[in-house]
């Protein structure tokens, strides 16, 4: 799934493995964010019962345009993706944040890309709509 953020940044999430569809089990998301010659990939792990948390709070988010729907990763600072109201007018805020933990000689450092866009309520339902199609 790709998601289009602006006219320079796109997000794609890609659903490369999860449990059998009885069971809330993992899921091994691969999350993309590229603009013009830019681009940061991530594999991360989500707890199943929190992506269908997230996925029940984004079709709350369409509905009533009040809430927030959050997705964190199963280990900690490697993914954020939040969706909110920023007012009461129909604005609302897609926040990322990808990192990577890695050793350099005996110390281990953070890589983290960290960004936001605003979304129209008519872009708010696209959004949720691609990635309910895709987590789902």
């Amino acid at each position: 799934m790709k998601i289009n953020l602006s006219d320079s940044h796109k997000l794609e999430i890609v659903v490369l493995s999860r449990g059998a569809d009885e069971y809330d089990y993992d899921y091994n998301l691969q999350l993309t964010l590229s603009s013009s010659g830019f681009t940061f990939t991530k594999e991360v792990w989500a707890d199943g019962s929190e992506v269908q948390e997230f996925i029940k709070n984004i079709e709350s988010l369409k509905s009533t345009l009040k809430g927030e729907a959050k997705l964190t990763s199963e280990s900690p600072d490697e993914l954020e993706l939040l969706i909110k109201p920023v007012d009461a007018l129909g604005h609302f805020v897609l926040k990322i944040e990808l990192g990577n933990q890695f050793m350099i000689g005996k110390e281990w450092f953070w890589s983290k890309y960290i960004d936001a866009f605003s979304l129209e309520a008519a872009a708010l339902e696209l959004v949720c709509d691609e990635l309910l199609e895709n987590l789902v």
